[in-house]
């Protein structure tokens, strides 16, 4: 046999050899999934290491993981995780779902674990990003919406054996450290380059167990092109985060932070006609939002038990009306100029 066979031999076996190892991710999601085509920056990193893993998406604008089990159109996703032999199967719920609505995220995560495990399939949960807010000419991610973000898919992951990505964890480390250089798009939701890269670093790293670092800074057949630099920042950044996380760890700490708000009692028993907004920023810290038109400014906080606070004020900062929202409690409104004036 000439050493040209021998090689072509090898080159096959070594290919064969490869298929037969090759692993298979289905993400299913919305925008934050196809934005930057996301799967297909994690297929270049897996291709770029070597490591034998094919990735197929089902994603829809707007889709929440309710939307992909109940309609009719998206049938399809159902029968792609039956039949498609995947080894894991990635999901991603509507942005806003997790923090607002965290029951049905939280049902909709057991529906899919059941199909999953019913084709041998591991369930991984893509713990997405928080919206941003605009604060003084930069954006901002809104803390509050990522806490609650999180709390609810690692719920879902204690709750059904799943792992976590977390690439919302990851985004916060890098507008704590970047906050110069946001990741999200104007509509201060969707992912920039930079913001889908460091997704799919994270995404890489849960999905192989191994370091996102190294990685092309312009993965092969997408269109991101990030100078070197920057894309070794944002897989320092992922693969810190990995190595920090822990769905048990994350909902102690929120737990802890928790217990040290004030309650909406608290808040109550504190309020006098002709408060000033002042007075809750010292007692409650900063806003995590803040809304101005010409009449009034809202500041929002957040209390224990996840009760929200809302305090409509005027121009010059005196709270004319609160608003405190508690889960499974509906909204107590308090005028404040139906109250008596401070005696201090």
């Amino acid at each position: 046999m000439t050493l040209r066979s021998l090689l072509m031999t090898f080159i096959a076996g070594a290919t064969a050899l490869m298929a037969a190892d090759e692993k298979r991710l289905l993400i299913i999601g919305n925008s934050y999934t196809f934005y930057n085509d996301l799967p297909a920056i994690v297929q270049s990193m897996a291709h770029a290491t070597r490591t034998p893993l094919h990735v197929d998406s089902y994603t829809a604008g707007a889709m929440s993981l309710r939307g992909f089990l109940n309609s009719p159109q998206h049938a399809r996703c159902k029968t792609m995780l039956r039949e498609g032999e995947y080894d894991w199967v990635l999901l991603q719920d509507q942005s806003q779902t997790p923090s607002q609505r965290p029951s049905e995220t939280l049902n909709s995560v057991a529906e899919w674990s059941k199909l999953a495990a019913e084709s041998g399939t591991k369930v991984v949960l893509f713990l997405t990003w928080a919206h941003a807010a605009q604060e003084e000419h930069k954006l901002v991610l809104q803390s509050a919406m990522q806490n609650d973000t999180g709390r609810t898919y690692c719920q879902a992951a204690i709750q059904n054996k799943a792992k976590v990505a977390p690439v919302g964890e990851a985004w916060r480390r890098w507008y704590t450290k970047h906050p110069q250089q946001p990741l999200h798009t104007n509509d201060l939701s969707h992912p920039t380059a930079e913001g889908s890269y460091l997704a799919a670093c994270v995404i890489y790293g849960t999905i192989t167990g191994k370091a996102p670092i190294g990685l092309p800074a312009a993965p092969r057949n997408t269109k991101i092109r990030l100078n070197k630099s920057r894309a070794r920042e944002l897989q320092k950044t992922a693969e810190l985060t990995l190595r920090k996380f822990s769905p048990a760890d994350y909902l102690n700490k929120l737990s802890e932070q928790d217990q040290e708000l004030p309650s909406p009692d608290d808040i109550v028993n504190m309020l006098s006609k002709g408060m000033k907004i002042n007075i809750f920023h010292k007692k409650l810290g900063k806003p995590h939002l803040v809304t101005k038109n010409s009449e009034q400014v809202t500041y929002q906080y957040r209390l224990r038990h996840q009760a929200e606070l809302a305090a409509y004020c005027t121009r010059n900062g005196t709270i004319q009306q609160i608003s405190i929202a508690t889960p499974g409690s509906g909204v107590r409104i308090i005028d404040l100029n139906e109250l008596e004036s401070s005696k201090n």
